[in-house]
């Protein structure tokens, strides 16, 4: 019997320490951590945003249900993009509380932070975000809330989508029409002159035939140059029409229409500043700087392609 001794003592030994660890749940799969919600507002009580990016700040205010940009200055708004960017706000994620209490907030970054995001309530009540530096786990960022002292491992991407620069609020496209209601187009600019006309006024834009100075064309190849004019677009913050100076017969551009039965002229009056073309209809509040590549482009679109 003695000379199993040594082996029944290992066998206790080997069930003693798998009860053990049975015990400590060693055996069972740890559950994956799972994200939850950072933040939330109700879109319908937000007064305010900001964006503070580096030096740049863009803060938008409602009133009266409209949308309006404050900083860096006003500018005509496109909606969508900015209740968009409150439905990014709500949809930001904490992956894991990095530490309670963080009493050191440069290891995170958070001493400085890269970006601030906040939304102010009408209750008078706010929600900030604090975006650090980069985690060791590669795509995500060391985030904070307000002044609470905790630290947040939240993911890039989400961030990324708060990220936006005045213009990504900005209605940029200076010409608004419904491709079918275009009856006609006139275009002069320099040396450039040029008309499209619609040559059967009961088809679509895709099925008419149209008429060039020089020639018939089929709708396929008129809607191209529809999609120059509608595709015009600034890479700058417009500005209000009456600063840009422009005065009629440098750049012109007309486009008649047919709505509910009614025929309908936009004039369209432009001057160049040597790099862009600052448009703005006659009549309208904004005035669009148009890229001098993209105006030479729309210049020619009565020249044939062979």
């Amino acid at each position: 019997m003695k000379k199993f001794a040594p082996a029944l003592l290992l066998i206790l030994v080997f069930l003693g320490g798998l009860w053990y660890a049975w015990s400590q749940d060693f055996f069972k799969e740890k559950q994956m951590e799972t994200s939850k919600p950072l933040v939330h507002v109700n879109v319908a009580d937000v007064q305010s945003f900001s964006i503070l990016s580096g030096d740049e700040q863009t803060e938008l205010v409602r009133k009266d249900g409209d949308w309006s940009m404050t900083k860096p200055s006003a500018a005509p708004l496109n909606p969508n993009l900015t209740e968009g960017w409150i439905d990014s706000f709500n949809l930001l994620t904490q992956e894991r509380i990095v530490e309670d209490k963080a009493s050191d907030l440069a290891k995170y970054g958070l001493d400085k932070p890269s970006s601030v995001y906040k939304v102010n309530l009408a209750d008078g009540t706010s929600q900030e975000v604090k975006a650090g530096s980069p985690t060791p786990v590669q795509g995500y960022v060391y985030v904070q809330l307000g002044s609470s002292p905790a630290v947040y491992q939240v993911g890039e991407s989400s961030l990324s989508a708060l990220n936006k620069s005045p213009l990504d609020f900005v209605e940029t496209s200076p010409v608004k029409f419904d491709y079918d209601q275009v009856k006609s187009v006139t275009f002069s600019w320099k040396d450039h002159k040029w008309s499209l006309t619609k040559n059967e006024a009961d088809k679509s834009a895709a099925q008419s035939k149209w008429k060039l100075p020089d020639r018939e064309i089929e709708g396929a190849e008129a809607t191209q140059v529809l999609d120059k004019v509608l595709f015009m677009q600034t890479q700058e913050l417009p500005k209000p029409s009456a600063d840009a100076s422009i005065k009629p017969g440098e750049w012109k551009l007309e486009i008649v229409r047919t709505v509910e039965g009614k025929e309908q002229k936009d004039t369209y009056n432009g001057r160049s500043d040597g790099k862009s073309v600052w448009i703005a209809k006659q009549g309208g509040d904004w005035a669009y700087a148009i890229p001098q590549a993209a105006m030479e482009e729309l210049a020619v679109s009565n020249v044939k392609k062979e």
